[in-house]
């Protein structure tokens, strides 16, 4: 054999290997995938296009699926819808039995069970979240996020396109077992996707997978024609023996690793559906239950305009009215819903096994995505800004409840041009600090991100857990609130002199799950000696019930619609209430301008500041007793009120007084409190020395001295330095010039905090930095 011969056998070898490969390269995409601008989250069973994106954002918790045994969900508890106003039945049977706990999270109209091994299959697996599409000039760009996300292959996604309503409906691909008009169906699966025409073999076009979601591109010109889109869609669990079509469910319970229809054999594999017309709650899937059980998807559709994809525009309505909200929380705690010990310390039971609706078990939403509920205005206008009530739900209720149980209170925030929503608490455990916790502060700032609200009339309320959330959340964050109002639950009486700015409003009654309402007594009886806004209404005749609530609206939105939030007091308490969680962004380490307090006790007085309301001065008044003159009948009260007196006018001095009990060191913002460092007086009233820290002051290098003697420069820099402060006579600042440029020298009494340090050296080093730049 030759050379050439030779060569070319070899090449043919080559080209004959690299063929496949070559093929492949072929049929990958020659664009970049499309960096996805719109933020994720945003109205449940809602579509906008913003930013060129066309989004449509699912309700969480819906994989239950079709529902088999034809049973809806009043049909389960038939005394869970509300009670007449005027009639105690329904409050005094949950009361009494507690069979109201839990089942919000429990009964919905769909009957599909996931597999029991929660690791491979938790819950949300099978459940869109969200359906994005983009467009360029030849390409569709489609992605599927899911609720959760065990692997790519445990779940699988039909998207269908084109298909009027009066079309023929054929069967979706994949063993979906469910029908609609469709001409193009996008099959996405751990496999891949395929699309799949009228007509033809099916193509494979490109796809990805990336954090709980999968992303497709499809040739526009394998599309129906028209720039109007008809989509429909839906999820479910894939087959694990062949992970690019639906697994079949079977009748009767699951098993660890099989699904289970809870009853009759269903008429679908699709669990969750898109574009169901249902009500806002995430329970209450009516319209995917009814279609998922007639097998036929054609009236869940929803009509995407190309035009306005390709065009980056935007068409963004304001919607008004009862809504459920889903945002991305900045902490991830693994997919599905945690199940644990409750109040009562007993186990929570083993997957597979019915969960008891009541105080034993409690649930946590571990997954990114949470939900809230809302209610906007019909004359909500983002023109101004609006008032807004936050409500905690109680143990095992949803942010559904307000809505469904004390009656008339949403409906009286909308009459009185409140925004209104109803957060969910991530696991059942008080609004302590933690998830609980995190919910209130993420969804809060998640509704002022997207409303005009007021800040300074955001009002705090809550029903029994809620109640709890509610003093629990206000002690720790008091100079977010204007005024609050928690009901039939309270934990927190430690840590009442947190309140000192915050009007409390607490209702209970006599035969409450705290008897006599004693722990309220006690909360109220705190706050009272302190001479702070406080009220307190003991119901004769009620139980653990929502009539407290719509009993009192006329007194609720009176206190709520007086106050507004105080910004910068004279003079701030604060208890440090321990149980920090820095690594999710909870300190409790102050409020105002006063922080750093790790323990102990401080009050601050700012002598530069117009003065508060004086405790001092408090006057106290008991009704008893008091005929609130609610729709039941049943209000005869005690009612207490304590009011702070006028503040006494006195001359604005440039002092900063200090009571510090058990606390080392603290810090103050002193431009919030009208204070200048050139010639402070910081006086303490305390037995013991501590450290301060200084913010907000300008750059430079100040004098401090104590009873009129130097005791060490103290270097402010970075708006940040600290001196420390004996425990008799006051210490002063005297200003000696500004800081020189480059490296600064310590205080002589080492008085730099270490975050003040950090910032010398950080400023130093881009300092240097920025000269080397310069000499090259």
């Amino acid at each position: 054999m030759d050379v050439r011969r030779a060569a070319a056998a070899i090449l043919t070898v080559v080209a004959t290997a690299l063929l496949p490969v070559l093929a492949v390269a072929h049929a990958a995409p020659t664009e970049p995938w499309p960096a996805w601008s719109t933020p994720q989250g945003g109205i449940m069973r809602h579509a906008e296009t913003r930013l060129g994106e066309w989004v449509y954002t699912n309700t969480l918790w819906l994989a239950q699926g079709a529902n088999a045994d034809r049973l809806e969900r009043d049909q389960y508890y038939a005394d869970f819808a509300p009670d007449d106003p005027g009639q105690i039945s329904g409050d005094l049977r949950r009361a009494l039995t507690y069979e109201f706990f839990g089942t919000g999270r429990s009964v919905t109209n769909g009957d599909h069970e996931l597999p029991s091994d929660r690791k491979s299959w938790p819950d949300g697996t099978g459940e869109i979240a969200e359906l994005r599409l983009r467009t360029d000039a030849d390409e569709l760009f489609i992605r599927v996020g899911w609720h959760s996300f065990p692997s790519p292959d445990a779940q699988i996604a039909t998207v269908t396109f084109g298909g009027e309503a009066g079309a023929a409906a054929r069967q979706w691909p994949a063993n979906a077992r469910l029908t609609a008009p469709w001409e193009a169906a996008l099959t996405i699966s751990g496999r891949g996707a395929v699309l799949e025409g009228p007509a033809g073999a099916p193509v494979t076009v490109a796809s990805r997978v990336v954090d709980h979601a999968v992303e497709v591109r499809v040739p526009l010109n394998l599309l129906p024609t028209g720039r109007r889109l008809v989509v429909r869609g839906g999820g479910g669990l894939a087959d694990p023996a062949a992970p690019d079509t639906y697994w079949q469910v079977p009748p009767g319970s699951a098993a660890a690793a099989r699904p289970g229809s809870g009853g009759l054999t269903s008429p679908t594999n699709v669990w969750s559906l898109l574009f169901a017309d249902d009500d806002p709650w995430g329970f209450d899937e009516l319209s995917q239950s009814r279609l998922l059980t007639a097998g036929d998807a054609t009236p869940a559709s929803a009509v995407v305009d190309l035009d306005l994809l390709a065009g980056g525009g935007s068409s963004t309505d304001t919607v008004t009215g009862d809504l459920s909200r889903i945002y991305r929380s900045r902490y991830d705690f693994g997919d599905g819903i945690a199940r644990a010990p409750g109040v009562g310390g007993t186990p929570a039971p083993p997957p597979g096994v019915p969960l008891g609706a009541d105080f034993n078990v409690t649930y946590t939403r571990t997954g990114r995505l949470q939900d809230y509920a809302m209610r906007v205005p019909a004359a909500y206008t983002a023109s101004r800004q609006w008032p807004l009530i936050v409500y905690l739900h109680g143990f095992g209720g949803t942010p559904e409840e307000p809505f469904r149980l004390p009656l008339g209170l949403v409906d009286e925030a909308e009459d009185r041009g409140y925004l209104f929503a109803s957060l969910q608490g991530r696991g059942d455990l008080f609004y302590r600090p933690g998830l609980g916790e995190l919910d209130v502060v993420e969804a809060l700032a998640d509704v002022r991100r997207r409303y005009a609200v007021d800040a300074d009339r955001i009002y705090l309320m809550g029903h029994s857990m809620g109640g709890y959330g509610t003093n629990n959340i206000a002690v720790r964050l008091p100079d977010v609130f204007a005024a609050v109002a928690p009901a039939q639950g309270t934990d927190s009486v430690a840590l009442a002199p947190n309140l000192r700015h915050v009007p409390w409003l607490m209702v209970t009654s006599d035969f409450d799950l705290d008897p006599g309402g004693e722990a309220a007594e006690a909360h109220y009886a705190a706050l009272s000696e302190l001479g702070y806004d406080a009220t307190l209404l003991r119901y004769r005749l009620k139980t653990h019930e929502y009539s407290s609530i719509y009993d009192n609206l006329p007194r609720l939105f009176e206190h709520f619609g007086a106050h507004r939030r105080v910004v910068d007091p004279a003079t701030i308490t604060w208890v440090a209430p321990g149980g920090a969680k820095p690594e999710l962004g909870l300190v409790h380490d102050g409020a105002y301008w006063l922080s750093g307090v790790r323990e102990g006790q401080v009050t601050v007085q700012s002598l530069a500041l117009p003065p508060d309301r004086d405790p001092a001065q408090a006057t106290r008044e008991v009704v008893d007793p008091s005929d609130e003159g609610g729709p039941t009948g049943r209000t005869i009260a005690i009612l207490r009120t304590t009011r702070p007196g006028g503040g006494l006018l006195r001359a604005r001095r440039n002092v900063l007084e200090v009571q510090a009990i058990g606390t080392a060191s603290l810090a103050v913002d002193i431009s919030r409190a009208g204070l200048v460092a050139d010639g402070l007086a910081i006086c303490p009233r305390n037995e013991t020395g501590f450290r301060i820290g200084l913010s907000g002051a300008a750059d430079g290098r100040y004098e401090h001295l104590a009873a009129g003697v130097r005791v060490a420069d103290v270097i402010v820099a970075g708006e940040r330095g600290s001196l420390d402060v004996a425990s008799a006579g006051c210490s002063r600042l005297r200003r000696l010039g500004r800081a020189a440029p480059g490296p600064t020298p310590l205080p002589a009494t080492g008085g730099l905090s270490a975050l003040a340090l950090a910032a010398l050296l950080t400023a130093g080093a881009a300092t240097t930095a920025r000269r080397r730049r310069t000499c090259r």
